[in-house]
């Protein structure tokens, strides 16, 4: 939307260059169509007349409470929202040089009145408002020329001066009971980059007052997050503890509790809980191409397998290659077409068929009339400085790359 505009007018109508009904109303001057409370003033025969646009009015044009443009008006028109009958009885402006004031001697002439250097607005005992010498104040307020008695005093204690020269506050004088009262939790400091007054800073819970770096003094947050204050988070935090976080700061541990946190007890045989002693295998099942993908934590040493596939075929995206992956896929289940690892085109990766690259997007598996239990060995390896790829090594039945 343009910004709205002021129009100054000689005449309501009659279409001329300075009429209000001549201003178009899908040009307006500045190649904006009108807006809705644009502005007018028109001065026509000594009236002052003050419309204001109507988007969409749309009605019957009435001089001077209703104009319409006469070009592209559409449902716009200028609707009167003020008048000034006679504006012949204003001062005009060409009347107020510089230092000029307005005033009147009789009801209803007001007149400019100049006043000159070194003279006051004023009026003597005869005569009307006029700028006065300083002779003639002193004559009307009684004052004699050069006449000044007073004797500006010294000021001594917390505030001096001497004869009417600039008070002073005495070194020392203003005490913390003098200062105004501040907000709760708040400490006064000049968080600018220069000198200046001092404001006052809040400290919410959890925040000391603080500068980090390329910054100024401010509330600095308590915690273990970037740019936090850490703080003792531990009553009986002791000489000789290692430290660590916890969600607030830091609290100390015991040799033997940080053996205990870095070496945790062994669970029991066969879990496959983190941190445990597995003595099995987790077998992943994966029987429709609507269980892909495979994640990073089912290529850990798993077995995939198609247990339980119902369809004709299945294909299995393969996680993005990484370091330590690595699985064995077996095939019980026998279908009418095809099982396939596949590497997503997105991810870059490549199988290795018993050492033969196969396409960035490319998979291996197994065909029509596969037996069952075809198996293979899948596992990633560092190809190049650029990452890993993914190697195949078939253990039993027939593997194809594509």
């Amino acid at each position: 939307m343009a910004d709205r505009m002021v129009f100054f007018r000689m005449a309501l109508t009659g279409g001329g260059a300075d009429a209000l009904d001549a201003v178009d109303g899908a040009d307006r001057g500045d190649t904006n169509p009108l807006q809705d409370l644009d502005l007018a003033f028109t001065i026509d025969t000594s009236i002052l007349y003050v419309h204001q646009l109507d988007a969409d009015s749309a009605a019957a044009e009435s001089s001077p409470d209703v104009i319409k443009p006469d070009t592209n008006a559409g449902d716009m028109r200028w609707i009167l929202v003020a008048k000034v009958e006679d504006v012949s009885a204003y001062v005009a402006k060409a009347a107020y040089n510089a230092y000029t004031i307005l005033y009147a001697d009789s009801d209803n002439t007001p007149v400019p009145l100049t006043v000159a250097a070194s003279t006051v607005v004023g009026r003597k005992s005869t005569g009307g408002i006029a700028a006065l010498t300083a002779a003639e104040v002193r004559t009307l307020i009684n004052v004699a020329d050069g006449a000044n008695a007073y004797i500006h005093p010294n000021h001594t204690g917390e505030v001096t001066s001497v004869a009417d020269g600039a008070t002073t506050i005495t070194a020392n004088a203003v005490t913390l009971a003098k200062l105004a009262t501040q907000a709760a939790d708040t400490v006064l400091a000049n968080a600018t980059a220069g000198a200046a007054v001092p404001t006052a800073l809040a400290l919410t819970e959890q925040t000391v007052l603080g500068r980090l770096t390329g910054g100024r003094a401010a509330a600095v947050t308590i915690g273990i997050a970037d740019n936090n204050m850490v703080q003792i988070d531990q009553a009986d935090a002791a000489d000789d503890d290692y430290a660590r976080f916890t969600a607030n700061g830091i609290e100390g541990r015991s040799a033997a509790e940080v053996k205990a946190d870095l070496h945790p007890a062994p669970g029991a045989i066969g879990e496959t809980t983190p941190d445990t002693i597995r003595g099995k295998n987790k077998e992943i099942y994966k029987t429709a191409t609507g269980d892909s993908p495979l994640t990073a934590a089912e290529c850990s040493g798993t077995i995939v397998s198609n247990y339980g596939m119902t369809d004709a075929d299945c294909i299995i995206d393969l996680p993005t290659a990484a370091e330590g992956l690595a699985f064995v896929c077996i095939l019980p289940a026998v279908r009418a077409r095809y099982f396939r690892l596949r590497c997503p085109s997105a991810q870059a990766d490549k199988i290795y068929l018993l050492g033969v690259a196969g396409n960035d997007d490319g998979y291996v598996g197994v065909a029509t009339g596969y037996a069952t239990g075809a198996s293979c060995s899948m596992f990633t390896f560092k190809a190049s400085d650029g990452g890993f790829d993914w190697f195949c090594i078939p253990l039993f039945g027939s593997w194809v790359a594509g």
